[in-house]
């Protein structure tokens, strides 16, 4: 569960700076290429984007530190197994590192790849190494940059023997895995999923307090839209409301989002083995009997519906701190989120992330 105050995904850019993740950015460029490549399907970037955040999330890196080129790779590949192979061709030359060439000294390729797979020490040294004899024996004087990365992306692995790390990509590719047989872009429509549901949810997805969408093929995830502002009125609180005043209100939402949530693992359950291929994602591993076990065990998690990230969006929480709590935005930011860790707390199941707008 990610946490509201301690969201930490960190990217470093081209020139070595560390900026932090920003899944919406990812998300527009996503569409800027489907534009480009004449895809109307722009949807499918709100659940690249967020696959990529969620895989990024799993892995087993402590400072959640990943270079832009990593993320860029990953969005490629997605959009080429999804069958959006012109999608994926725009969004590489968009997205591609510079084309001035390089040559094969080794501080110039020890300062590259320093700045896009974020090596020090040692590990830096011993792969800088590797690299420039690699272009030494291949008879390379000078090379576009993302040869001399993916040579030292191979290195790195090679050395770090980083299983979890790439599980934590295969895991994205099992989640994005759409089965060739089928045509529908849904897992589960949004209408069966609200045939599921009892009057009060319905009510407040009828009064558009809560929205739910259907859940997608191309990632797996239940995302909910709560408008704290249409609730506030709905309940006609008298204005300016306060903290103390809508928590307690709180229990109606939780109550729906457990409705909810249940309704979607539920069907999820009865319809997951219909929408994938079996794939073996640990042929190409070096794991022993028991680890293999064990990371197997990991993926077929994934398959369980009690396993689905959820995502909370409150897109009018601003407006609400604005114009209902007589507050300024962002100044009002901490209290709001505060204020929703109350809710967090009402809750039968863990949610992956809060979006607050």
């Amino acid at each position: 569960m990610i946490k509201i105050s301690d969201y930490s995904l960190k990217v470093m850019k081209h020139d070595g700076s560390i900026v932090d993740f920003e899944v919406e950015r990812l998300q527009s460029g996503i569409i800027k290429s489907c534009l480009e490549a004449g895809v109307r399907e722009v949807w499918i970037a709100e659940d690249i984007a967020l696959s990529i955040e969620y895989a990024l999330m799993q892995a087993e890196n402590q400072q959640k530190y990943f270079s832009i080129s990593d993320i860029n790779s990953l969005v490629i590949k997605i959009l080429e197994k999804t069958g959006y192979a012109d999608v994926a061709e725009v969004y590489l030359r968009t997205n591609s590192t510079t084309e001035v060439k390089y040559i094969s000294d080794y501080a110039v390729i020890c300062d590259l790849i320093s700045k896009h797979l974020s090596l020090h020490s040692n590990k830096l040294t011993d792969i800088a190494s590797s690299v420039v004899q690699a272009s030494e024996m291949l008879n390379i004087d000078e090379a576009n940059p993302s040869l001399y990365i993916e040579l030292a992306k191979f290195y790195r692995d090679r050395q770090w023997n980083q299983q979890q790390n790439r599980l934590a990509l295969d895991e994205v590719d099992h989640l994005q895995h759409i089965n060739s047989s089928t045509t529908s872009s849904w897992l589960l429509h949004r209408r069966d999923i609200l045939e599921q549901l009892n009057a009060p949810t319905i009510e407040l997805i009828n009064n558009r307090i809560i929205h739910i969408a259907g859940i997608s093929q191309l990632f797996p995830a239940i995302k909910i839209d709560f408008r704290i502002s249409r609730f506030a009125g709905y309940l006609e609180l008298d204005i300016p409301i306060t903290e103390m005043v809508m928590i307690p209100n709180f229990n109606q939402i939780a109550e729906a989002l457990d409705d909810i949530v249940n309704a979607v693992r539920d069907l999820y359950n009865r319809s997951s083995n219909k929408g994938y291929e079996e794939v073996d994602f640990f042929a190409d591993y070096d794991f022993s009997e028991e680890e293999l076990l064990k990371q197997k065990d990991n993926l077929l998690e994934l398959k369980d519906g009690a396993q689905i990230p959820v995502y909370l969006n409150v897109s009018d929480m601003s407006a609400f701190a604005c114009k209902q709590m007589f507050s300024t935005w962002p100044e009002a930011a901490s209290g709001c989120r505060d204020m929703l860790s109350f809710l967090e707390k009402m809750l039968n199941f863990n949610i992956f992330k809060i979006i607050v707008k």
